[in-house]
């Protein structure tokens, strides 16, 4: 059985995803070393300490222009469109993608069930938000369940995992992508066995919903809903989840129609 909704096929090819995660590599240790230079100071310690979580927001916010920036340098695109055509933002969510939504949900909680347990660390980042309150817990929540797995997603499995595929076959691509997200989430990763099975499970079903979906939409819908389910109370992704279904459904049904109709016409 073909696959019915191929990823698109670009020129793309392993040597881009290389250079975009070694040019993130190195402005990521930038931004550290930024912040460790601001901190041995005084003043703006003392400042960076005062505003300590808007920092983190705005810093959130540049990374967001920078990566997107990155992965469109590297992929050689000529142009803004040929880039969103390649990295699949062309192809809106489906049906597929929103089951996927609610695999990604459960996998939420078995994170949390190790928490509950004692098995894994709690995230830190997010207890601090909630802690400290106000407009800076609400910019992270908005943030986290929207233009975070937007901007990730993008890069991530829109271009490298495009670019691996250029090269490499569907596992090692996986593979590497999975690396890349483990680096880039190292915190999260190296204090128990829990999360990062839980999120190497998340990463895989996301390069697995590009490769079969081709639409990087769909791994920002089942990341959103990873981020949701971690962050905030159920009613407010189950009640998004319901609204996204009607939108998804009648995309994963005009899609098939539209292929049926190219397939007919290449019969006759």
């Amino acid at each position: 059985m073909t696959n019915p909704f191929p990823i698109e096929k670009t020129k793309w090819t392993a040597r881009g995803a290389w250079k975009c995660w070694l040019a993130l590599i190195l402005l990521e240790g930038l931004i550290s070393i930024w912040l460790r230079i601001a901190q041995s100071h005084s003043v703006s310690a003392n400042w960076l300490t005062l505003h300590e979580y808007t920092v983190q927001n705005a810093i959130k916010t540049f990374r967001v222009g920078l990566w997107l920036f990155v992965a469109y340098l590297f992929s050689g695109s000529s142009t803004i469109q040929n880039f969103v055509q390649s990295t699949g933002l062309s192809r809106r969510p489906n049906l597929l993608g929103w089951l996927g939504a609610w695999v990604v949900i459960g996998i939420s909680f078995i994170d949390g069930l190790g928490v509950t347990k004692n098995l894994t660390s709690p995230n830190e980042v997010t207890r601090g938000f909630i802690s400290h309150g106000g407009e800076a817990l609400l910019f992270y929540v908005l943030f986290v369940i929207s233009v975070g797995p937007f901007f990730e997603e993008v890069v991530m499995r829109g271009f490298m995992y495009q670019a691996f595929r250029g090269s490499y076959g569907r596992f090692l691509s996986t593979v590497l992508v999975v690396c890349v997200g483990a680096w880039f989430h190292w915190g999260a990763v190296i204090h128990s066995l829990w999360t990062p099975a839980c999120l190497f499970s998340l990463w895989i079903l996301l390069c697995a919903m590009r490769e079969w979906t081709g639409s990087v939409w769909n791994c920002v819908l089942c990341h959103a809903a990873y981020n949701a389910a971690v962050t905030v109370n159920w009613p407010f992704y189950v009640v998004g989840m319901i609204l996204l279904l009607p939108c998804c459904a009648y995309r994963q049904r005009t899609t098939e129609a539209s292929r049926r109709e190219l397939d007919d016409n290449r019969l006759s």
